[in-house]
């Protein structure tokens, strides 16, 4: 847990002091931070510490006001102070960093207190559950990097697990992003339904504890993420919130732009080659890249379906953006048969709305888009989408 700790000073005679935590607003939440202030006798000590927003939630603030009531009290007792009251109250006070409401929590005594020792007393306190939700984020982080640098499939059960483990750790902006980040990776190796809707359900439980707000013409990307798996893997939820909606809808869209795309690219013996000649054949169209691990893993099956769909009309057109040299280079080494095309300036990429690589595009023989992937795809989900054109193997 990475904390930046501004001042902390030890004040004796304190008449009266209040630690206050304040709520989350825009600006806070783009800064990423969640300030805690202590206050007393009206003025401002120097005193206060910031935390990274994503890492302390206002249930970890409101343990570090009760810590300190909880040691006041005490201490009050052990030196036979005459009173130790403690009042649990909701302010209207201003925050040093912000004009936002925020919560109190006051203890009034009569005797010498070190604000230091409290500190260190409820520090002790509240570490050891700190430690452990870092030492779970840290463990779901490792899990991702597994998964992003696996060579082989790995199996359901590791997803759902990475998923569980994810919904398991405290609402906040990181966990929102580690969720984002295993529905970028969920997909690939087609590890089954159920993972896929484990995934789903995390991303929207994390969405629907941190709802973002709005970014300008798209909607955040987690939203579009989701709404991606919901459209294109066909799962489900009971989320409902505009920004999902939006992005369903832009994906819709995109979609039917794609259905209209067409494009002449060379290949690299120099020919000219258009999609809309290709109508009577069905068409996989996929953007790839040599320096893409995923693209890699699904250039043989590509080139298998070449080979043995050919002689009923199936085009594989593979499309990188690429030097002409260091494609050929490659190609010739992997021994790759399917037409490859390039696309220097990314134009047809612009026209398919292709944001990551590798995307496969499926079209029947009538032009019609009947099938579409945003990552990489088993040799089982490719014949599933060729099936939609009506090729069988």
């Amino acid at each position: 847990m990475h904390y930046r700790q501004c001042v902390m000073s030890s004040v004796a005679h304190l008449s009266h002091l209040s630690v206050r935590f304040c709520r989350s607003d825009a600006v806070t939440r783009t800064q990423n931070i969640l300030p805690i202030e202590i206050v007393a006798e009206n003025r401002q000590l120097s005193s206060c510490f910031c935390a990274q927003r994503h890492r302390i939630q206002v249930i970890a603030s409101a343990m570090v006001g009760l810590g300190f009531a909880l040691w006041f009290t005490r201490a009050a007792k052990s030196k036979n102070a005459a009173s130790a009251d403690i009042r649990l109250s909701r302010t209207a006070d201003r925050c040093k960093t912000s004009n936002r409401k925020a919560f109190s929590v006051s203890i009034e005594r009569g005797s010498m207190i070190s604000v230091s020792h409290a500190f260190l007393v409820t520090a002790a306190l509240f570490a050891p559950a700190l430690l452990r939700a870092q030492a779970s984020e840290l463990s779901v982080m490792s899990e991702l990097r597994s998964l992003a640098t696996a060579t082989t499939p790995q199996p359901p059960a590791m997803v759902i697990k990475i998923a569980s483990d994810i919904r398991a750790l405290p609402a906040g902006q990181r966990k929102l992003q580690l969720a984002d980040g295993l529905a970028h990776l969920a997909s690939r190796d087609d590890p089954g339904q159920k993972a896929i809707q484990a995934v789903a359900d995390t991303l929207a439980q994390s969405l629907a504890e941190f709802p973002l707000s709005d970014t300008g013409d798209q909607p955040p990307a987690p939203y579009t993420d989701l709404a991606k798996l919901i459209r294109y893997e066909h799962v489900t939820t009971t989320l409902d919130y505009p920004f999902l909606a939006k992005a369903i809808q832009k994906l819709v869209a995109d979609d039917a732009d794609v259905e209209r795309a067409d494009f002449t690219l060379k290949d690299l013996q120099g020919q000219d080659v258009t999609l809309s000649r290709l109508r009577g054949k069905v068409v996989l169209v996929n953007f790839w890249a040599t320096w893409c691990g995923p693209c890699r893993l699904e250039l043989p099956d590509l080139n298998d379906f070449y080979s043995r769909f050919k002689s009923q009309g199936l085009v594989v057109l593979s499309i990188t953006n690429e030097e002409s040299l260091k494609v050929s280079s490659f190609v010739n080494k992997t021994g790759y048969r399917a037409p490859v095309l390039l696309d220097s300036e990314s134009q047809a990429a612009k026209r398919f709305h292709v944001e990551n690589l590798p995307r496969s595009f499926v079209f029947n023989r009538k032009g019609k888009l009947v099938a579409l992937a945003v990552d990489q795809r088993s040799r089982r989900q490719f014949f599933q989408m060729l099936a939609a054109a009506g090729l069988r193997p």
